[in-house]
C-alpha cells in the first residue's frame, strides 16, 4: 500500500478536502448547468415564434425562470466552497452540502435533514468542507434507492459544547437509525483514505473526533465538531415601504455603474420601470473621470458592480463616500467571497451588498429598504 505524508496546516489539509469536492462535483456540475442553458435557449426561441400568443409566451417565459433559477442553485454550488468561504454555521454548511447534493444527484439518493441544535453557532473554518465531505463519502458507497440521513444534535461535556453530526444509509422502509451512534461506526476509524484521513486530522486538530464504517450495507460517518456561540445577527431594519419621492419632490435619482451591457440595460429599465430615475455608467474609469461634474447630492442611491474595468467600483465607491459622507452605497458582484465581501464592511453605515445573480423583486425590496432609512 502506498504511503503518504498528510501535511500539517489547516489550510493544505482544507484543500485536500476542497481538491476531493471539485472532483466530485465538477463534471456533473458542468453536465446540469449546460442542461439548463440548453432549456434556456430553446424557451427563449419559443417564446420568440409565440410573442402574439400570450398565454404560451407567458408559459415559455415561466419555464425560462425555473431554468436560471436551477443555474443559479447550480454556480451557487460552486462557490460555496471557493477559497475563504463566508459561511462558518456547520448547521447552515449541513443545509447547503444537503442541497447541493440533492440537486446533483438527485436520481440516485436523497439527502433528509433532521436537525436538533443551535443555529447561532460558529465553527472553525474548513467544517463545511468536512461535512460536505462526509456526506459524499457516504453516498458513493450507498446502494441505488437509499436515504442519506443527516442528524445534528448539540451534546455536553468537555471543555466546550460539540455538535454531534450523524451521516447515515437508511433503507426507503426504515428511517431510523441505531439509537447508540457508536455502535453504528464499527470499524471505529476511517478507511485508508487521504480525504478521510484530512478530515479526522482537522477534527484532531480543533478538539473533535470522528469514527465511521464506510464498508458495511449501511454506511455511517460519525462526528463530533466544537463550535463557539455565534454573535446575534443584527436585527432586519424595518421602515415604512419607502415612497417614489426624492426629498426634492421628484423620483429618486439612482446612479448605475454596469459593465456587462445585457445586465446594466437590465437594471436600468427595471428602475425605470419601477419609477426611478436611471443614469448608467459602463466602466469604473468613465465614472470616476465624470464625478467632479456631478452633483452627488442629487443622487438617492448608487449602485455599483464591484468587478468593472477600470477603477472598480470600490473605488468609486470610496470617491462618492469621500464627497457625500451619507451617500447609499449598495454593491453587487458575482463574487461573494470572503475577501471580496469584507473590502465593503470599512465602507462605513448605509453600505449593503446584493449578490449576483438576483431577481427583480429581490433588488428592489432591498433598494427600498435602504432609501426607507432615515425617510420621513
Amino acid at each position: 500500500m502506498m504511503q503518504y505524508q498528510l501535511p500539517s496546516s489547516d489550510e493544505e489539509l482544507i484543500g485536500i478536502l476542497k481538491s476531493a469536492i471539485t472532483n466530485s462535483t465538477a463534471r456533473k456540475i458542468g453536465h446540469e448547468i449546460n442542461n439548463q442553458l440548453t432549456g434556456i435557449f430553446g424557451y427563449v426561441s419559443l417564446s420568440q415564434s409565440h410573442v402574439k400568443n400570450p398565454v404560451k409566451a407567458k408559459e415559455y417565459l415561466d419555464r425560462i425562470m425555473q431554468c436560471c433559477e436551477t443555474a443559479q442553485k447550480l454556480t451557487n454550488s460552486v462557490f460555496l466552497f471557493s477559497d475563504r468561504s463566508l459561511n462558518p454555521n456547520p448547521v447552515e454548511s449541513l443545509r447547503d452540502a444537503a442541497e447541493v447534493v440533492n440537486l446533483l444527484f438527485k436520481t440516485d439518493n436523497q439527502v433528509e435533514l433532521k436537525l436538533d441544535a443551535p443555529h447561532r453557532i460558529q465553527a472553525p473554518h474548513g467544517v463545511r468542507e468536512i461535512l460536505f465531505f462526509a456526506i459524499m463519502a457516504v453516498r458513493e458507497r450507498a446502494r441505488r434507492g437509499q436515504t442519506i440521513l443527516v442528524r445534528a444534535s448539540e451534546t455536553a461535556g468537555g471543555p466546550s459544547p460539540r455538535l454531534h453530526v450523524s451521516v447515515q444509509c437508511v433503507s426507503a422502509d426504515d428511517k431510523t437509525p441505531e439509537s447508540d451512534a457508536v455502535a453504528t461506526a464499527r470499524s471505529g476509524g476511517f478507511c485508508r483514505d487521504v480525504r478521510c484521513d484530512a478530515a479526522r486530522a482537522l477534527l484532531s486538530k480543533w478538539g473533535g473526533d470522528v469514527i465511521a464504517d464506510l464498508n458495511s450495507a449501511s454506511p455511517s460517518i460519525q462526528m463530533w465538531i466544537p463550535f463557539q456561540p455565534a454573535a446575534s445577527p443584527v436585527a432586519a431594519r424595518t421602515g415604512k415601504p419607502v415612497a417614489l419621492v426624492s426629498e426634492n419632490g421628484e423620483k429618486p435619482r439612482i446612479l448605475l455603474l454596469e459593465d456587462q451591457e445585457v445586465i446594466c440595460d437590465f437594471i436600468h429599465d427595471m428602475l425605470e420601470d419601477s419609477g426611478f430615475e436611471a443614469h448608467a455608467y459602463k466602466s469604473g474609469s468613465s465614472l470616476e473621470n465624470a464625478l467632479p461634474r456631478l452633483d452627488l447630492e442629487t443622487f438617492d442611491l448608487f449602485l455599483l458592480d464591484i468587478f468593472v474595468p477600470g477603477s472598480s467600483g470600490l473605488d468609486v465607491g470610496m470617491r462618492i463616500r469621500e464627497r457625500k459622507p451619507a451617500a447609499k452605497l449598495l454593491f453587487y458582484s458575482a463574487l461573494t467571497d470572503r475577501d471580496t465581501v469584507e473590502k465593503i464592511f470599512p465602507l462605513g453605515p448605509a453600505t449593503s451588498f446584493m449578490p449576483k445573480p438576483f431577481k427583480k423583486e429581490e433588488l428592489l425590496n432591498l433598494i427600498h429598504e435602504m432609501l426607507s432609512v432615515g425617510a420621513a
